[in-house]
């Protein structure tokens, strides 16, 4: 017998069923969007490569936030400082139509951008 054998015998347990499915918690997939340019998409990119189950959609401008799909559940939109203003406040109102439930994290170097 093994070693293995031996412990699950001299504790009592069985080897087979003792995973208990509602303790297994299974990793769901994050959908993240960044808005702005490749180069900061690759930053966030970067960002998320520690975790395996996030997926990363890069929308340069509004015309490429509206061609994904409402099939994908986008839970982070990613707005960068580079848009413009007018463009900033299309894509927010995008997002939130689109997506409703998707938290909006606003990335910016100056502290005055949303006023």
């Amino acid at each position: 017998m093994s070693s293995h054998t031996n412990v699950l015998k001299s504790t009592g347990e069985s080897a087979v069923g003792t995973l208990n499915a509602a303790r297994i918690r299974f990793a769901t997939a994050i959908q993240v969007v960044s808005v702005g340019p490749v180069e900061r998409g690759c930053w966030v990119h970067d960002a998320l490569s520690g975790r395996p189950n996030a997926r990363l959609t890069i929308a340069t401008d509004l015309r490429q936030l509206w061609s994904i799909s409402t099939q994908q559940s986008i839970q982070v939109a990613i707005l960068h400082d580079t848009l413009s203003l007018l463009d900033f406040e299309a894509a927010s109102r995008l997002i939130r139509r689109r997506f409703p439930s998707a938290k909006i994290l606003v990335v910016s170097r100056e502290e005055s951008f949303l006023e």
